[in-house]
């Protein structure tokens, strides 16, 4: 990471890197959501292993706009690895080929939120599920306060709505090991150290597509949860109480999220004739359809 001496009380730099691979369908909405955000001070990186589809073809044509690296690796680790080595922002994240920005003043949110809590390290958001033509499908929402002890239980935390102050990743690189639950590893291992806190706007889309790794590889991703929670069972003590707690907490947020289907219906509907604060056109489904959905997806993976 380099030594950037930018204070929050100006217009911080944000890293962003996008790990790449065969993701050409959806890449070019990543990139634009991205480079149509209202905030001045970004470094964006994609960070390409090699794509064998027209991933690099519609990544050509944002070449002036972005840092595009292109060679072999060794998967998403790596890729984001050498993405970080190369990150100078104060704050940075990381946001997949497929998942998207939706709304264009997210990164002006968020550093608006660093710069009045300055003793939190790492803000995360609520999400939203679209699917692969942009369509809404539901809301992820995120619980209104953070909890270790909930963490342990459940990883409740939406990686592409979350975004971390750069100090974070000294000495705390991602466990090159692990293919799924890296992040949550790297979630469990920050919050020994680093304040966390939940907000409730919406910070990204996330897209679900039968590609999608939580469910093309969602065998691995449980077991390779399950290794990163008894990594760190000695941190906390988890009653059967606690576990129960997690499981009503679990409910409670799929229901409520309604509320948020709500607002973020009637904001893009809204917003459809103008577009003037979506990142990326997103259409919303039939609005009791999308209640449905939100009420009776009950997947493990989803929430």
């Amino acid at each position: 990471m380099g030594n950037k001496k930018n204070s929050l009380d100006e217009k911080p730099v944000i890293s962003i890197i996008t790990p790449s691979f065969n993701q050409g369908e959806y890449v070019g909405d990543t990139v634009r959501s991205v480079l149509n955000q209202d905030y001045p001070n970004i470094q964006y990186m994609v960070v390409d292993g090699g794509s064998t589809d027209q991933t690099l073809e519609v990544l050509d044509k944002y070449r002036d706009k972005l840092e595009l690296i292109v060679e072999p690796d060794d998967g998403q680790v790596d890729a984001l690895l050498k993405g970080f080595a190369r990150a100078h922002g104060d704050i940075v994240t990381w946001l997949n080929a497929d998942d998207v920005y939706i709304f264009r003043d997210t990164l002006s949110k968020v550093v608006s939120l660093f710069h009045t809590t300055p003793h939190i390290s790492v803000i995360s958001g609520s999400s939203a599920l679209i699917d692969s033509g942009n369509k809404l499908l539901q809301v992820y929402r995120a619980p209104p306060r953070f909890s270790h002890k909930q963490l342990m239980i459940y990883d409740y935390i939406r990686q592409p709505a979350t975004f971390f102050r750069s100090c974070v990743l000294r000495g705390n690189d991602l466990d090159r090991t692990l293919t799924c639950a890296f992040d949550y590893d790297l979630w469990l291992r920050l919050a020994k150290d680093f304040k966390f806190m939940m907000v409730r706007d919406i910070l990204a889309g996330i897209r679900r597509h039968s590609e999608m790794k939580t469910i093309r590889l969602s065998k691995i991703m449980r077991e390779e949860s399950e290794a990163v929670r008894a990594r760190y069972k000695h941190i906390i003590n988890i009653s059967l109480l606690d576990k129960m707690n997690g499981v009503a907490l679990r409910a409670v947020n799929k229901v409520a999220g309604l509320s948020l289907v709500a607002g973020i219906y009637k904001d893009t509907k809204h917003l459809e004739r103008s577009e003037k604060r979506l990142a990326v056109p997103i259409t919303t489904d039939n609005f009791a359809r999308t209640c449905l959905r939100q009420l009776l997806n009950h997947r493990g993976m989803l929430f």
